[in-house]
């Protein structure tokens, strides 16, 4: 069973990106999966959210990111 994320807004995509570019200059996530986004504060996304985190094995990084459309959770899991 998937689980469906409500779409990116333009300025969480901008503020994913950034992070992953930040974050990711040594290769640590090149095996990155199970990925998963919701808004901050929204219940029905945020549950979605854990769901996914819980639903994903090995290593893992969760981290909220500030956006002109509020607090984004982003998440993944990594180390396969």
């Amino acid at each position: 069973m998937s689980i469906d994320f409500p779409p990116l807004t333009a300025h969480q995509q901008a503020a994913i990106d950034a992070w992953e570019q930040a974050n990711n200059g040594d290769g640590r996530y090149e095996y990155a999966d199970n990925h998963r986004w919701a808004r901050k504060g929204v219940a029905a996304e945020e549950a979605a959210y854990e769901l996914a985190a819980r639903r994903g094995c090995c290593g893992s990084e969760d981290v909220e990111l500030e956006t002109p459309d509020g607090v984004v959770l982003y998440g993944f899991n990594y180390g396969h």
